[in-house]
């Protein structure tokens, strides 16, 4: 590929941030410790009551008990200053193999010492009862910032791991004044300047039929694209409108970048 091309894709990209975190800095709500009542987007998240979160996670653990599981103590984020200690239990060995990969592993010797933040527990097995559990269906994804726990169960989907623990860093880091991003990124051999951040679509509704455990029927509400445009399905919407963002930032910052690549790396430019 040419180079020229090859830095285009990479400003194409990793400008996105730039501009990204300058949204994030007027849309996001302080974090009140404790208390997320009112620094929730609950437009597409359901409230638990927390008498309904102690029955899920008694629940959870009596439909646990005689079975091995598999634990290992993992960080979430590169950064000491920012990361968080999880600890993941689950009943699946490749889904504790999954966020082996997807979260940092810390070195042997630290794990001595290791202190969980927040304790994930994922039991595909066991099954929710919306109406105890004060949930919408048997699947659930549940966060809990005052037990420090998150509970998943009724699902299979392995990307449940590393999303709890994502979801978590997207509420906490914003009041620290860290943008978190959920893609990948690569950077130059012994240049971390030059740095490529690669997204792909945030959501797919034509992929669902991969786990049918999943409520996504939402996502299949028939609403104008966009709030303008003909009648399409909702999920239609929200990739539209991932991807037009996406690109938007990213062609806006493309001369800055460049600028900033040329001056910091003139054997790029």
């Amino acid at each position: 590929m040419p180079a020229a091309r090859v830095t285009l894709i990479r400003i194409f990209y990793a400008l996105a941030l730039l501009l990204a975190v300058l949204v994030l800095n007027f849309s996001l709500m302080p974090l009140a410790p404790g208390d997320v009542a009112d620094t929730i987007w609950w437009e597409n998240n359901k409230e638990m009551s927390p008498e309904g979160f102690d029955n899920l996670y008694a629940d959870m653990l009596e439909h646990m008990k005689g079975k091995d599981y598999y634990v290992q103590d993992l960080v979430g984020g590169a950064d000491p200053a920012y990361s968080i200690n999880v600890r993941m239990v689950t009943e699946l060995a490749w889904h504790n193999l999954f966020i082996r990969h997807m979260l940092r592993r810390p070195d042997r010797s630290a794990l001595d010492g290791f202190l969980a933040e927040f304790t994930v527990i994922n039991c595909p097995s066991f099954q929710a009862n919306p109406e105890r559990h004060n949930c919408r269906t048997e699947t659930v994804i549940a966060m809990n910032f005052e037990k420090k726990l998150i509970l998943i169960g009724g699902t299979e989907y392995a990307g449940e791991n590393k999303k709890s623990v994502f979801t978590l860093l997207n509420y906490l880091l914003p009041d620290k004044g860290v943008m978190p991003m959920h893609c990948s990124a690569n950077h130059a051999k012994d240049n971390p300047v030059d740095t490529a951040i690669f997204f792909t679509i945030a959501f797919a509704g034509s992929l669902t039929f991969l786990e049918p455990a999943n409520d996504v029927s939402w996502a299949g509400e028939a609403l104008p694209l966009l709030g303008s445009g003909p009648v399409a399905p909702l999920w239609v919407s929200l990739a539209v409108a991932d991807w037009m963002v996406k690109l938007s930032l990213a062609l806006i910052a493309l001369l800055p970048f460049r600028a900033i690549v040329r001056k910091l790396s003139p054997d790029l430019a």
